[in-house]
């Protein structure tokens, strides 16, 4: 992405030259990234403006807001107490941290192209369409079996990762603060998208908790899609094919 706009920019720059354009990725990724950016700054502000933003000038909560934005992306920093932040902006940190960086990157998460494609689906289905298009144009029907393979096994692989902590742990959630069940939802995710941000949970871990997140991390960085094909094997190149009958679904 990087490579092409500095290419747009030095063609567009020199006179005569054949007008260049971005590709349909670099548009998903550009556009994706900003909107995630900037929706995660305001909702942060509006949401922490009487509570972990409270007594701080309107610049200052500006910035704090946006760089929790991007840290929640895979950065893996903070400028505040993550502790003192509402359970809604914890909830929106939890989104983010879900999509990541973008393909490519040393971030984690299903990446931004991902969740793009995945609500481009969604909306194409409901809008009684068969084709997927972003942009102007149509999205081949392998990229799209990949994107909701991702989307879902990321939100069952977490779901698993979830349980399996909240069993090894031990926590005794009814006894426990009212924040308890979330800081180990937050580890889950922090883990998956190798963001680094915790809530506490993080010193709570005993060996059994520490293998899981770590297991977690290793999937995340290596890519989920790359170790289901690893584990799963080469598809055989003919397949057999049954006949096909229709289900109720909804």
């Amino acid at each position: 992405v990087i490579r092409e706009l500095l290419q747009v920019g030095l063609k567009r720059g020199s006179k005569g030259a054949k007008k260049l354009k971005l590709s349909l990725h670099s548009k998903i990724v550009l556009v994706t990234s900003a909107f995630l950016i900037l929706f995660g700054a305001v909702v942060i502000g509006l949401l922490e403006r009487h509570g972990a933003l409270a007594g701080r000038s309107a610049l200052e909560g500006f910035w704090i807001a946006l760089f929790q934005s991007v840290s929640a992306r895979t950065a893996g920093f903070n400028s505040i107490d993550l502790s003192t932040l509402r359970v809604p902006s914890l909830f929106l940190m939890l989104f983010l941290m879900f999509v990541g960086a973008s393909p490519g990157s040393a971030g984690g998460g299903v990446k931004t192209t991902s969740i793009a494609l995945f609500f481009a689906i969604v909306m194409s289905r409901l809008k009684g369409s068969v084709h997927t298009s972003l942009f102007r144009r149509k999205i081949p029907d392998e990229a799209i079996t990949k994107a909701l393979a991702l989307v879902l096994l990321a939100t069952f692989l977490i779901g698993l990762a979830l349980i399996g902590l909240l069993l090894v742990q031990d926590t005794g959630l009814s006894h426990e603060a009212p924040r308890e069940f979330l800081s180990y939802v937050f580890e889950a995710f922090s883990a998956f998208g190798t963001v680094g941000l915790s809530i506490g949970a993080t010193a709570k871990l005993n060996a059994w908790g520490k293998v899981i997140v770590i297991l977690l991390m290793f999937v995340g960085r290596v890519g989920l899609l790359t170790m289901a094909f690893a584990i799963a094997g080469r598809t055989r190149r003919f397949a057999t094919r049954y006949a096909e009958e229709n289900i109720m679904i909804g």
